[in-house]
């Protein structure tokens, strides 16, 4: 028997091949040399690193995890098959070529394994004793054996940057008798092309896309999947890094008009969404908008930009999917009719009389109604009539305007509103 409290500098093992080695770390070791038998026992709070030449350097007969992080270093493939016992929260790691781990492994705590190159697993994980939780994920490919069986009394997560295979036998590869299983793929093209994921006979509750993987440890991509407001917090579901767009059609409930007001501000009725170009299957059943703004302030024929814009949809078997977004600004027709001015008279106007009813106004005998607050229109007409050509006071005036009558001051355009044809006052 070897029991070992390791530190700096490495720790070299002749090689082994029957009894016991126990390793307990603080913070960080370093291990060289060759285990080809018996039992090899790890605890602590810090992390081991093993480095060996091939798979025939590290094959105990059993591994015992207590605590450590064993970190498993090769150029090589990598091959292990003792069965493994898990004591205390674990983490077993590879940095190697590929991986191939076929290990029954037992143990009622959380068990973490990662991988950088491609892993494989085809061994039962959680036989006797199932993981509180279990997480494994590769930099690589993520492969499920066909003997490969995932049982945990809680969560259970798979992340694979590259791409994920099951090709497990077992309906219920991935098994949480208290908790939920999620499969987080980086494959840029899940569903075609030469390296699609291969989902097997996993029954899943939802699709989410969009979901982003940009980190470099095997073991820190769970985030991705945790905690993002688009992943769902129950069921079981497949998530990947793919964002698929599509084209997206709006249709309003109702008319999309309103009188100018000088902003682009709409109250958006109810809009129904629909959208062409999905993935794999999938169909858009709907969606909304939360708000919608017409592309310009003044009156005529506008777009009205949609903000806001969620999609629902659903997978060829009929499971909620989330991700979607739209290709480019959502926008449908919509209209700003111009607002309706009125014209006045006030002010003196009068004159000797002179048998007619000839009138003569200025500008400032002009008074509009309706204006929007900031802009302004001059009446430039100066011929008015008198309703009556005998003298008196009281009399009305009337005078009739066209559209060459009123000037815009800065910031107004005259097409924004209705203008008025006639003026009238006292």
């Amino acid at each position: 028997n070897c029991r070992n409290h390791v530190r700096r500098p490495p720790l070299t093992i002749a090689t082994a091949t029957s009894g016991q080695i126990q390793l307990t770390v603080g913070q960080a070791a370093t291990v060289m040399g060759s285990l080809a038998g018996g039992r090899l026992t790890t605890a602590g709070a810090g992390q081991i690193d093993w480095t060996v030449a091939t798979s025939e350097d590290i094959r105990p007969s059993s591994l015992e995890l207590g605590g450590a992080t064993l970190n498993i270093k090769s150029a090589s493939p990598i091959s292990m098959s003792a069965p493994i016992t898990v004591t205390a929260n674990t983490t077993l790691g590879f940095q190697a070529g590929a991986v191939q781990l076929s290990s029954a492994i037992d143990g009622a705590h959380d068990l973490d394994i990662g991988s950088d190159g491609p892993l494989t697993l085809n061994g039962v994980i959680g036989q006797s004793t199932r993981p509180t939780r279990i997480r494994i994920g590769s930099l690589d490919t993520l492969t499920l054996g066909v003997n490969t069986d995932i049982r945990s009394s809680g969560n259970i997560r798979l992340t694979a940057r590259n791409r994920f295979v099951n090709n497990a036998t077992s309906g219920s590869v991935l098994d949480s008798s208290g908790g939920t299983w999620r499969v987080f793929s980086g494959n840029s093209s899940p569903f075609s092309g030469q390296t699609p994921d291969v989902a097997g006979s996993l029954a899943h509750d939802f699709k989410t896309y969009a979901i982003s993987y940009s980190t470099t440890s095997s073991l820190s991509a769970f985030s991705a999947i945790e905690g993002v407001a688009s992943v769902p917090t129950t069921g079981n579901g497949f998530i990947y890094s793919l964002a698929p767009t599509v084209s997206v059609n709006a249709t309003p409930s109702g008319s999309v008009s309103r009188v100018y007001d000088g902003t682009t501000a709409l109250s958006l009725p109810t809009v129904t969404l629909t959208g062409s170009g999905t993935v794999n299957g999938d169909t858009i059943t709907g969606g909304s908008a939360t708000s919608g703004i017409f592309d310009s302030p003044d009156a005529g024929s506008r777009n009205v930009v949609l903000s806001g814009v969620t999609l629902t949809a659903q997978d060829s078997g009929g499971k909620p999917v989330y991700g979607y977004t739209p290709t480019g600004t959502v926008s449908l027709a919509g209209t700003i009719t111009p607002k309706t001015l009125t014209a006045s008279l006030t002010g003196a106007v009068s004159r000797v009389y002179d048998t007619t009813t000839s009138a003569t106004l200025a500008s400032n005998n002009y008074q509009l109604s309706g204006l929007v607050s900031g802009q302004s229109i001059t009446v430039n007409q100066t011929s008015g009539s008198y309703a009556s050509a005998n003298a008196g006071t009281g009399i009305i005036v009337n005078a009739t305007l066209a559209s060459g009558n009123f000037t815009a001051g800065g910031g107004t355009l005259l097409s924004n509103y209705s203008l008025p044809t006639l003026a009238s006052g006292m």
